[in-house]
């Protein structure tokens, strides 16, 4: 889909070697374990999750995985992994394809998950939840922690 000088293209393939150099250094740069070119490419092969690159002017700005989730009051959608260099370059046009999303798909609510200093740009969102993350690999026990 095209809009002017932005394009929203949907990554269909589950190869690393075709998926755009320009999106895997932007989920490299992302520094989740969740959001790893290995695990983006599983869950899009496993058909949970769809991957999307958004352009401006040839350019990737933004990589993000989002997934369609049943919600009491219909249809949702949330984008779990973003990532994306210089913020007001992409975020309108991130919220001009949800938008575009939500109407085509009859989606009722949407979500994001990103990090807490990007709340300023999320005009219309309400902060609903908070990630909490503890990296429990090689430790001995969660326990511990309290």
């Amino acid at each position: 889909m095209k809009i002017d000088n932005v394009s929203f293209e949907k990554y269909e393939g589950n190869d690393v070697f075709l998926l755009p150099k320009e999106a895997v250094k932007l989920i490299d740069e992302a520094d989740t374990d969740f959001f790893s070119v290995k695990n983006a490419l599983m869950y899009v092969e496993a058909g949970s999750h769809e991957l999307f690159l958004i352009r401006v002017n040839d350019e990737i700005k933004c990589v993000f995985v989002g997934e369609f989730q049943p919600i009491l009051s219909g249809k949702g959608y949330c984008i779990s992994a973003l990532s994306g260099k210089q913020i007001d370059t992409w975020f309108k046009q991130l919220v001009m394809f949800m938008d575009l999303k939500a109407n085509l798909e009859n989606i009722d609510n949407v979500y994001i998950v990103g990090r807490r200093g990007w709340g300023k740009k999320f005009n219309g969102f309400k902060e609903a939840a908070v990630i909490y993350e503890c990296v429990v690999a090689n430790s001995t026990s969660l326990r511990q922690l309290h």
